[in-house]
């Protein structure tokens, strides 16, 4: 996604990494312990994080699940690239699966409600077709603008 969303702003995106921590699956959401395959006590990392372009303005707004035994874990937990980025560098190739997308709101400072913006949530799966991560992430309407419904 982040080599399209660079496409789309016309810029190369930069990473600001707001939080990541080690957790257990036991503090995700049914939904997302049942997508990654996990039962409750396996370790996971959370990831939160926007991507910028230059002039500090934020394009996308991310919440990562990485499945902190795998293999890979240390590639998507990159604290300096976006995974997009970290992946290319180190010649990981996981699937993508996409779970859903559609419309949710994109907060902004200062409002009350927030703006529509889009969404998408997908799977990553290693070559084994093994539970890797779940990805959330939200595109701002200033580079993804909603016509208005009809």
């Amino acid at each position: 996604m982040t080599t399209l969303l660079e496409a789309l702003v016309g810029a190369p995106l930069r990473l600001d990494l707001l939080k990541q921590s080690p957790t257990t699956a036991a503090e995700l959401t049914g939904g997302i312990r049942c997508a990654l395959g996990l039962s409750g006590a396996e370790p996971v990392i959370i990831r939160r994080s926007v991507l910028t372009i230059g002039n500090g303005t934020v394009v996308s707004k991310n919440s990562v699940v990485i499945v902190a035994g795998h293999e890979s874990a240390a590639v998507l937990a990159d604290r300096h690239r976006p995974i997009g980025h970290s992946m290319t560098a180190m010649g990981y190739h996981l699937a993508r699966i996409v779970l859903g997308s559609g419309l949710t709101t994109w907060s902004r400072a200062g409002t009350a409600n927030g703006d529509r913006c889009v969404y998408k949530e997908s799977l990553l799966q290693d070559r084994a077709d093994i539970p890797v991560a779940h990805l959330h992430e939200r595109i701002s309407p200033e580079f993804a603008p909603l016509a208005e419904a009809r």
